[in-house]
């Protein structure tokens, strides 16, 4: 008997003579002890494991809670690990206990129950008071300076987390956001927003992928976009780990404030010319808020060659260049001049130098609410395993094209190769052209950019994806704009399947989505998660075809047409025609129709009045008005269904807050899904469960006589 053992520790401490005796036999003796070594390592790794699980910084997940009891840490909710973990609150509770009442423990411990970054706000410290001369506060005037244009903007900025000017006493209770200036206040700003940085590292080779900025008209020209859809969008602070210190407006990832980082800027210069030390908040080398490289150049732009200023008015006058001059210390003179001019409330860049490059890199952060779509940060938990599949790898050939055929040529390569099961991993973030599909019969074709990375395919006409009988297409990583996905089913039977996949995938609502063909016959099941679709459109296929779509995690524009729907924790703005629903924790903004009502089940959703649908359960608004006892008073159902409708922060894609609940909407929508969180897209987050978690926190950690309450910038 021959074997071939991993490991042969033990096999290895026999004598020599009974490894020949063995040998001789067939090594029945080899084969005994590779399984007592198997168990050996096993119980290794179960001794290793359990000697690990006595640390919290070592522990497994599960193991958290248990080293919490022993610590008595009091979690009114338990969390999804796989949305955040309370880790970081058990590992730092003997800390906090220590400093217990202090501003900086307030901020630690709200970012280790909600995983949101948080600025504690002492009130008493706001409020202009009689001067006592022993304790005299010079900052603590009851007139602002007018002349402090930083102070004054800060006023309103962040919902004033970083505010300086005095106010006066405010004797509404703080935990219902009544009020703030009081001497018993203190607040809590939590940022919900996450700053996604729009630039990365390839690990393999070390340097950037390309991020484009995209030109106002026909390149080259002197005023760029760093929207990848060209539109104006405000520019985001990335987020940054504090430690030892307090939080600062640099730290939190909210929009860029202009006024912050043109001082910054200008105080840089100043140091320069003085030949002092220069420092960095927004702009520091290791983690720069934003970054402009022209193509052709050997390195990006100096932080001292951007110019921070309003540009509104781009398109009638662009703002001066100014150049400064200091002395160098073997004689002579150096110079230096501002080159671009950056409007980080409009995400605009004009070069002010008189040039007119024709293709920019940029860096910078965008604000949105979760990992769902296209986006720069990791899907590694939903990246499928290559296997093998032919692997095509693209990256791009002309760096000053608009767009680059790079992908086009790919998907030739592939037709070239006979079509075979294929993986085509885009591996930075540039623009790209597309041709059209034809997938054959039992084939797999994904197409996806690489980890950390969001691809841009523009598309000028309908993206023509034709799917073979058992076929299966995956797109994911990807934001696509202008022009729909025109699916085509072949002449098969029904009872085989089309495939279509979209993983972390923006179809731009305004301007495309999901058609099908005309008299495509066949099943076609078009799955989505994590992703921004606009309308889905199915209804070209044969009077006896079926179509199934089955959408987690994600938010839609509307879905008509005949189709077979199975949404869970789902968006949707527009109105819904289905032939049968499953649904479960979504928001039917506007309306839901299914044609068999007979069939499937709506649960823990918003369905607004006039809807026709399955039997619900726990629905909203019926389920609020069933338990105000209003079943049978019109007048009192109506004032519910009045108020108990969603709202958003906003509806226009590409904002930070799209399709994010508003603070001030209905509770019932808010914390009304099977878990208990919020209904939609969103609910993975678990929002409301670190609110509560985080003001059960407090009931131990805030000093007695004090108040605290909860306010959201973003």
């Amino acid at each position: 008997m021959s074997t071939n053992p991993t490991n042969e520790r033990l096999y290895a401490l026999l004598p020599a003579i009974y490894k020949l005796r063995d040998a001789a036999q067939g090594e029945p003796l080899r084969a005994l002890l590779d399984v007592l070594d198997t168990q050996l390592q096993r119980l290794e790794q179960n001794t290793t494991d359990l000697y690990e699980n006595w640390f919290i910084e070592t522990c497994d997940e599960w193991v958290v809670p248990y080293i919490g009891d022993l610590l008595a840490v009091r979690a009114r909710f338990p969390v999804d690990p796989n949305a955040m973990s309370l880790r970081p609150f058990v590992a730092n509770t003997l800390d906090y206990r220590r400093k217990k009442g202090t501003a900086a423990m307030l901020e630690g411990l709200a970012r280790d129950v909600t995983n949101w970054p948080a600025r504690a706000v002492e009130f008493f410290q706001l409020l202009p008071v009689t001067e006592n001369l022993n304790h005299v506060r010079p900052s603590a005037f009851r007139t602002p300076d007018l002349r402090d244009t930083d102070a004054l903007e800060r006023l309103n900025w962040a919902n004033g987390a970083f505010e300086t000017t005095g106010h006066f006493a405010d004797v509404r209770r703080i935990a219902t956001q009544g009020g703030k200036y009081n001497l018993p206040n203190v607040g809590l700003f939590l940022w919900r927003l996450e700053a996604f940085v729009a630039d990365v590292v390839d690990p393999r080779t070390q340097k950037e992928v390309r991020v484009p900025a995209v030109p106002d008209g026909a390149a080259p020209t002197a005023r760029w976009r760093f929207d990848p859809l060209g539109r104006d969008s405000v520019l985001f602070n990335p987020s940054r780990t504090v430690e030892g210190r307090r939080v600062l407006e640099s730290d939190v990832p909210g929009p860029l404030r202009l006024r912050a980082v043109y001082d910054e800027l200008e105080a840089a210069r100043a140091a320069w010319t003085a030949h002092g030390e220069i420092s960095y908040a927004y702009l520091a080398s290791s983690d720069p808020a934003l970054g402009v490289h022209v193509i052709g150049e050997a390195k990006p732009l100096d932080p001292l060659e951007i110019q921070i200023c309003d540009l509104s008015q781009w398109t009638t006058a662009l703002p001066p260049s100014h150049t400064f001059t200091r002395s160098k210390s073997g004689g002579g003179t150096e110079t230096l001049v501002t080159r671009v001019a950056i409007d980080p409330r409009l995400g605009r860049l004009a070069f002010i130098d008189n040039t007119s490059p024709r293709a920019v890199h940029v860096r910078y952060a965008y604000g949105f609410s979760a990992d769902l779509g296209g986006g720069f940060y990791s899907r590694r938990g939903a990246l499928t395993d290559p296997g093998t599949r032919t692997p095509f790898n693209v990256s791009v050939n002309d760096q000053n094209a608009a767009t680059d055929n790079a992908l086009k040529t790919a998907l030739a390569a592939w037709v070239t190769a006979g079509r075979p099961n294929a993986l085509i991993e885009i591996q930075d973030g540039g623009f790209y052209d597309v041709s059209d599909i034809d997938l054959p019969a039992s084939t797999t074709l994904e197409i996806r950019a690489r980890d950390t990375v969001r691809a841009v395919l523009k598309l000028k006409a309908p993206w023509k994806l034709s799917l073979g009988a058992e076929s299966h297409l995956r797109l994911d990583g990807l934001l696509v704009s202008g022009a729909a996905l025109q699916v085509k089913t072949s002449d098969a039977p029904d009872e085989l399947d089309h495939d279509l996949t979209l993983s972390h995938v923006t179809l731009e609502p305004a301007t495309s989505g999901v058609t099908l063909a005309a008299a495509s016959v066949g099943r076609l099941t078009l799955t989505a998660q994590k992703s921004i679709l606009g309308p889905l459109a199915l209804g070209g296929a044969a009077p006896d075809s079926s179509r199934v779509v089955v959408i987690a995690d994600s938010i839609v524009q509307s879905i008509d047409q005949s189709t077979d729907a199975q949404l869970d924790r789902v968006t949707i703005f527009g109105a819904v025609e289905t032939r049968t629903v499953e649904a479960s924790d979504c928001i039917f903004a506007g309306g839901l129709d299914v044609e068999r009502t007979q069939q499937g089940c709506v649960r823990f959703s918003f369905l607004p009045d006039g809807s026709r649908a399955p039997r619900a359960y726990r629905c909203q608004p019926a389920q609020a008005i069933h338990d105000a006892g209003a079943d049978h008073d019109p007048a009192a159902a109506a004032l519910i269904k009045t108020r108990l409708v969603p709202m958003f922060t906003s509806l226009t894609y590409g904002d930070p807050g799209y399709a994010q609940l508003a603070l001030d909407g209905p509770d019932e929508l808010a914390a009304g899904a099977s878990n208990g969180s919020e209904m939609g897209a969103f609910q993975f987050l678990l929002a409301p469960q670190r609110r509560a978690n985080l003001l059960t926190a407090l009931d131990e950690y805030l000093r007695f006589g004090l108040e605290a309450g909860f306010f959201f910038p973003t």
